[in-house]
């Protein structure tokens, strides 16, 4: 899932684009990232976000909740947008072995090269 400048992405739950942005975010574990995302899933409070991912037929879904604590996020319609550099710290290992959670804080409007 590589990122283009100025392209906006977009993450439906349940979708193999969510499996691939919580594969990005997992990989990313202590670094920052750059995002221009908006991401589609149920919003059980403010800031947050929780994905289904990596779906089966019959095992069902994983699920993890993206959770950014330290910013205003900008609302979109069943989701937010996430905007921005953004250090990712996981909790958990997911992927069916115990739950994930993923919380992102925000690092500025670009990433340091």
């Amino acid at each position: 899932m590589a990122f283009q400048e100025g392209e906006v992405r977009e993450i439906e739950t349940r979708t193999t684009t969510a499996d691939d942005f919580v594969r990005m975010l997992v990989d990313a574990d202590g670094t920052a990232v750059m995002l221009d995302h908006q991401v589609f899933g149920e919003l059980p409070g403010h800031g947050d976000v929780r994905l289904d991912y990596n779906c089966d037929e019959t095992a069902g879904c994983a699920q993890t909740r993206v959770q950014v604590a330290n910013q205003t996020l900008s609302q979109v319609p069943g989701g937010i947008w996430l905007r921005g550099c953004y250090l990712v710290l996981k909790k958990g290992t997911g992927y069916g072995a115990d739950p994930l959670d993923l919380e992102l804080r925000s690092a500025g409007s670009v990433c340091p090269s």
